[in-house]
């Protein structure tokens, strides 16, 4: 699946960036970190194959490269992955 500017039109990105920040807050998912700790914003993260939203992730989260992390921080990778695609599936399959 392509990138979200493939999907929706940056207005529609926006929105969505302004839904997950009344949600969950304006922090990464994977790091914690708040928005304001970073020059950029925070990136709309979603599953490639589905197309499906996850949540709001920093640059260098969101451009995971193994070099520049930790057990801790590849931990926590994998403990956002697993929260919001184990949910995907389950939801494809019906299960509550």
């Amino acid at each position: 699946m392509a990138s979200l500017s493939k999907l929706y039109s940056k207005k529609q990105i926006d929105a969505m960036r302004e839904q997950l920040i009344k949600e969950n807050g304006d922090y990464c998912g994977i790091c914690k970190k708040p928005g304001s700790a970073f020059k950029k914003r925070l990136a709309v993260d979603h599953n490639h194959k589905s197309g499906k939203i996850r949540g709001l992730l920093c640059y260098r989260c969101n451009k995971f490269q193994l070099g520049r992390h930790s057990i801790e921080s590849v931990t926590k990778l994998l403990e956002y992955l697993l929260k919001y695609d184990l949910e995907e599936k389950f939801e494809k399959e019906g299960v509550p």
